[in-house]
């Protein structure tokens, strides 16, 4: 990817044009972690790009933002710009573009993304971003209640950036960030959503949340109390022991002080897929459900997905330790013990039951079928036309008892 990063780069300052990498491929570079894409900052025209290339798609060209197709990689190239307003404090009312790289990267977030590389390798770094990698500390560039203030969602973002590379927040940019935490109510649910869950599925969870339970930060107060309960769980620490993200959402909620119906409820409120959402309520519900004998595990597994229980049996043994009826392999057992799924697979189909008991059909049907497929299922009715029958005919009762409360 690089070789043809730098093919582009070439290209464009082969007609005139000063080209840089930017961003995120500048800093990894310091920081030495692997390279996922590479987005450059250019002093052609969004125009003057999309003349150049013959594969270019126009992402953002009202910022000044286009994407370069070469060689089967993508690289976003974007004009030099500086940006003015910020009424939604997130997006700017107005880009205006300029012919020096370092007007561009006085606009960035932190020094540590204020750096630029062109194609002889050469550094620019006007905000002292290097230094501030190695010395491993977090810094607004130019004056940081400005950069909040301009897009509140930078305030995540910086936390976000801490945690994953393990760098401390200068002192400064921490105060601008408190201060500025109000701004973040313009930012939409999706977004603060997205950051936050990054946070959590990421580097560090635990150092992000820290930081996010800062009294007076985050203007959500369910937020807050969440954060406030996972920090005040003695396992707390826990949360870094599995790298899965939906057995570490898990293990974080049930950590949070809610139940199974107020986890649904938070996490729908705060947009997340009504997916996750539902299977974070079941699993939840398997987690403080008390499963301590076999015939209790086999109608949990005839209910829930193996993905629900294998990771509501990793946050019981996390919380509560070791247990046999908590081991993974003791519910394997007990899943391949089970002989039928569903009630269809029974022996004995609902109409020969209606020819062999005599009776008419109706509701009692259903509730027959339905007490036999457990009694195969969990309490191991062999599934057999006698059996069956034997069974229905007790339950039923030929003598005419109703059926009712079947």
């Amino acid at each position: 990817m690089e070789k043809k990063a730098d093919e582009v780069l070439d290209y464009l300052q082969g007609h005139g044009f000063s080209v840089y990498k930017v961003g995120g491929y500048v800093r990894d570079k310091v920081l030495g972690v692997p390279i996922h894409d590479i987005d450059m900052a250019t002093s052609a025209t969004p125009e003057q790009v999309m003349a150049l290339f013959p594969q270019v798609i126009p992402t953002g060209i009202k910022h000044g933002t286009v994407t370069v197709g070469w060689k089967g990689c993508f690289f976003e190239v974007t004009t030099f710009r500086q940006e003015v307003g910020y009424s939604n404090r997130r997006h700017p009312d107005e880009v205006q573009f300029v012919t020096c790289i370092e007007d561009d990267l006085s606009r960035r977030d932190f020094t540590m993304n204020a750096m630029a590389m062109n194609l002889a390798g050469e550094w620019v770094d006007p905000f002292g971003g290097r230094e501030d990698i190695n010395q491993k500390i977090l810094r607004a560039v130019g004056v940081p209640r400005q950069r909040f203030e301009e897009d509140a969602l930078r305030i995540l973002r910086g936390i976000r950036f801490s945690a994953r590379f393990s760098l401390t927040i200068e002192e400064k940019t921490w105060l601008a960030m408190k201060e500025s935490g109000e701004c973040l109510r313009a930012i939409s649910k999706e977004r603060i959503r997205d950051e936050i869950s990054k946070m959590v599925e990421g580097e560090n969870p635990l150092t992000a949340i820290v930081h996010l339970a800062t009294p007076g930060l985050l203007p959500f107060p369910d937020w807050s109390q969440v954060f406030s309960h996972f920090l005040g769980h003695s396992c707390r620490g826990r949360i870094e022991e599995t790298s899965h993200s939906f057995s570490r959402w898990a293990l974080f909620l049930a950590m949070s002080g809610m139940d199974a119906e107020q986890a649904y409820q938070f996490l729908y409120h705060w947009r997340f897929p009504k997916m996750f959402a539902h299977e974070m309520r079941l699993l939840l519900r398997f987690f403080q459900s008390a499963i301590t004998e076999e015939w209790m595990a086999k109608k949990i597994l005839l209910t829930y997905d193996w993905k629900i229980i294998q990771a509501g049996l990793m946050v019981k043994r996390l919380l509560k330790g070791y247990e046999p009826y908590l081991q993974e392999s003791v519910w394997e057992n007990w899943n391949d013990a089970i002989p039928i799924r569903q009630p269809k697979e029974l022996a004995v189909k609902g109409h020969q039951f209606i020819q062999e008991l005599h009776r008419k059909a109706g509701p009692w049907l259903g509730q027959l079928l339905d007490h036999l497929f457990e009694q195969v299922a969990v309490w191991g009715l062999p599934n057999e036309k006698e059996a069956l029958l034997e069974e229905a005919r007790k339950v039923l009762n030929d003598e005419g008892t109703d059926t009712k409360d079947l």
